[in-house]
């Protein structure tokens, strides 16, 4: 039940991280504006090389979406068809790259380019990816994996 939970509220909570602030900063000279969301990161992209902003679109943000809502469909399934779409949830999460997003992103911020300040879309952002990872590690568990024993006597 609780990865049920925890799914369905990423569902909601992923797109207010894409435009969360991740960090503020006095001077960025590689960032125009003084605070860097997901959202503004992929639209400096795309002014700059649109190839390089559909891959990060594609797998920093509609692939971990895409991941989450197939894991919210088997949820709601049967375990037939829930065991059908998992490879699907699979393939989506490897795919995904917000955790490399998130280390390049921390790699960036503490090399020391300029003054800059973590804000709170990143802890929010974090927080969701590991969410999303043990959603999926815990449904496949809880729904394929467990098989309950037998009652004594039976």
């Amino acid at each position: 039940m609780l990865p049920k939970l925890v799914n369905l509220s990423l569902i909601g909570l992923f797109p207010l991280a894409w435009t969360a602030p991740l960090a503020r900063a006095e001077v960025l000279w590689f960032w125009d504006a003084d605070e860097v969301t997901i959202l503004s990161g992929i639209q400096r992209l795309y002014e700059k090389d649109i190839f390089l902003c559909v891959v990060v679109a594609l797998f920093a943000v509609v692939a971990p979406y895409v991941k989450t809502l197939t894991l919210a469909y088997a949820h709601f399934s049967s375990v037939e068809a829930a065991a059908k779409v998992m490879p699907a949830v699979e393939i989506m999460g490897r795919l995904s790259m917000v955790d490399v997003f998130l280390v390049a992103f921390y790699v960036v911020l503490y090399r020391g380019f300029a003054d800059v300040q973590v804000a709170w879309g990143l802890y929010l952002f974090t927080g969701l990816v590991i969410a999303s990872l043990w959603a999926a590690w815990a449904t496949r568990r809880e729904r394929f994996i467990y098989v309950p024993r037998p009652a004594q006597g039976e």
